[in-house]
């Protein structure tokens, strides 16, 4: 499903992520030669996955179709998340990161048992670590913008089953904390809040009567999770 999705919306996501791309990693062309050891290797590149949970608060909605408009509520299901990211420390506690998530979440609105709504976010970041010393501990904090992928997939919506793939703006907020394990091996745990300004989606593969749709003002994650990663 998901698949689709990109495909569908390919060229201006591949907008949207060459000019986020360009936001977030054009200072470090400037500044490489700070991340370039004796030998010329660069160093604090690193590469995260993560997995976790995801909440999402009931959404009010409104559908449209041939009876009109009508005012609804989304019962989200909690539902697992996954992703990653991959990203580079900067100097003065700063990182610069690129971050995809995805989230699948069954039963979305209707009460439709066989419904879902999936969602793949594709964020720039930029985080700070603070400075406590010695502590093996470091809280960050941060946040990103970035583009939003979603499917929505009703197995019964105005007599018909609902099919639609839109893309949207999105922007996050998150705090975490890192522990190395090892000097290359780390631990994350974080809370993010996602927020995604959804646009109206539609599907003329309805029966006789016409268009209907679904418009969403906006979706909410919080999503708590743990990663593991390696820094080079």
């Amino acid at each position: 499903m998901v698949k689709r999705c990109v495909l569908s919306v390919l060229s201006p996501v591949l907008s949207a992520a060459t000019g986020l791309g360009a936001l977030v990693f054009a200072t470090t062309a400037a500044l490489a030669g700070a991340f370039l050891d004796d030998e010329g290797t660069i160093r604090g590149v690193y590469i995260q996955g993560e997995g976790g949970y995801v909440h999402l608060p009931d959404q009010k909605a409104n559908t449209f179709g041939p009876t009109g408009l009508t005012a609804v509520v989304l019962d989200f299901e909690e539902s697992p998340v996954y992703g990653g990211q991959i990203g580079l420390v900067l100097p003065e506690g700063f990182r610069v990161e690129a971050e995809g998530m995805y989230v699948n979440a069954d039963r979305a609105g209707f009460g439709a048992a066989d419904s879902e709504t999936e969602i793949l976010l594709l964020m720039a970041n930029v985080l700070y670590d603070m400075d406590v010393g010695d502590f093996p501990i470091r809280p960050y904090w941060g946040g990103g913008a970035g583009a939003a992928l979603l499917d929505y997939n009703v197995a019964t919506f105005a007599g018909a089953p609902f099919d639609d793939e839109v893309t949207a703006f999105a922007w996050q907020m998150t705090t975490g904390a890192r522990v190395h394990a090892t000097k290359a091996l780390f631990l994350d745990v974080n809370y993010t809040y996602s927020r995604i300004r959804a646009p109206r989606a539609s599907d003329f593969s309805a029966p006789a009567g016409g268009q209907v749709g679904l418009d969403i003002q906006r979706i909410g994650l919080h999503a708590v999770r743990g990663g593991l990663g390696v820094e080079f």
